[in-house]
């Protein structure tokens, strides 16, 4: 009865004896695996930060994030697609309070600028 009170208290040290009682590895947490294969495909460590970054767009740019959307890293500068000069105003004063969002959100360091381009002239890049 100890082990099963102690498994509904969510005690993963008890429930990694458990397993290797009956010959079964710990859980392994997924965070960790994503970081060994990172490790193992010789990624940077900020990788994922600006993963998260990119995702986390939308939340950060709130209403503007219907006409703009970022596209990649170049360094530590986030490049974003923007679907109108009028929006790009816009967000160019707000880059400020973006980059403070991000930093937040991903921490500090992994994005240090932003870079807006008209939706165009990325397809002209293309």
């Amino acid at each position: 009865m100890g082990n099963l009170q102690q498994f509904r208290d969510g005690t993963w040290e008890q429930i990694g004896k458990m397993r290797e009682r009956r010959g079964r590895r710990a859980p392994t947490r997924v965070d960790d695996i994503i970081k060994r294969v990172m490790q193992n495909l010789d990624m940077p460590e900020d990788t994922a930060l600006r993963g998260r970054a990119l995702n986390s767009w939308g939340s950060i740019a709130q209403d503007a994030s219907k006409h703009s959307r970022p596209l990649r890293f170049q360094g530590n500068t986030m490049v974003v697609s923007v679907s109108s000069s009028g929006w790009m105003n816009e967000l160019a004063l707000r880059k400020n309070e973006l980059i403070k969002r991000l930093e937040r959100d991903v921490g500090q360091g992994i994005v240090k600028d932003i870079r807006f381009q008209l939706e165009r002239e990325r397809r002209e890049q293309d």
